[in-house]
């Protein structure tokens, strides 16, 4: 682990060339690394040295579009056994994420991929998405922080219900709206593996929590249920749910099958059970 230890370029080329052909975890985060860094490693990638490792962390270093571009050629083939992918606060951009995608599903045994503060779009969704639905083991995916709205929610969702073991979905942070708040609830009985979907801070109104509140009010009569761990949707930081909306999701809650945990929280407290943090 060398995080925040300032190494620039320099320093990563100089790494690059030293890395042990055992290395399982690397973690470079925030050392002022951009894409002239990222290609060296990725060389390393090239020449097979890095087949072992598990944990990729090159989050809070400005790679741009062209690092993302670096990785996608490389990903697939110089860390088959990748299981966690963190490229948080990258600045790749729409471009760099499109780039970056088509790689990812070679990733078999990929769990983890944060892509949150990239500046990305709906435009990255496009090729994001099917790149999505193509990782089986994919568990835990974060688009925060980014410029996602309801239009690149319906494009993630579609190709979403077919990443079969998805338990938590990161959007908090985009301007999904009510349309993509709408999107989510679209496929959430379907998506039976889904533990936490957080939509904290999108701009969320009262259109949105009736969509959800729609698909609560939905009796489960199918086995196995939707959510056998339980569902908690976090809805913080979306002030417009409010009055008769808020009302009724809570109620869609409450009444839901008692085979079915359901939590739902919309402030800094978390409800105990099931039902709304106050």
């Amino acid at each position: 682990v060398l995080s925040h230890c300032r190494i620039g370029d320099a320093g990563t080329a100089a790494i690059a060339r030293a890395f042990p052909p055992t290395l399982q975890e690397l973690d470079l985060s925030n050392n002022e690394i951009s894409a002239i860094g990222v290609a060296d490693i990725a060389n390393a990638m090239r020449d097979s040295v890095l087949s072992k490792l598990t944990i990729l962390n090159l989050s809070g270093n400005d790679i741009g579009a062209s690092g993302g571009a670096e990785l996608g050629e490389v990903l697939g083939v110089g860390v088959p056994k990748l299981q966690q992918l963190d490229l948080r606060g990258c600045g790749m951009t729409s471009s760099g994420i499109t780039w970056l995608s088509p790689a990812i599903p070679a990733c078999e045994d990929l769990r983890v991929l944060h892509l949150g503060s990239n500046g990305a779009g709906d435009e990255a969704m496009k090729e994001l998405a099917p790149a999505i639905s193509r990782c089986k083991n994919l568990k835990h995916l974060s688009l925060a922080m980014n410029s996602i709205t309801g239009e690149g929610t319906w494009v993630l969702v579609e190709d979403l219900v077919d990443c079969l073991s998805i338990t938590h979905i990161d959007m908090k942070g985009n301007s999904l709206g009510d349309d993509g708040a709408a999107a989510i609830a679209d496929i959430l009985a379907e998506v039976k593996t889904l533990e936490v979907v957080d939509l904290s801070n999108n701009e969320i109104g009262e259109e949105g929590a009736i969509a959800f509140a729609e698909e609560f009010e939905k009796p489960m009569m199918e086995e196995p249920f939707s959510w056998p761990r339980g569902l908690t949707l976090l809805l913080e930081n979306n002030p417009e749910i409010v009055g008769a909306a808020r009302s009724r999701l809570e109620k869609a809650v409450e009444d839901k099958n008692p085979q079915v945990v359901i939590k739902v929280k919309l402030s800094s407290v978390t409800a105990m059970e099931t039902g709304f943090g106050r």
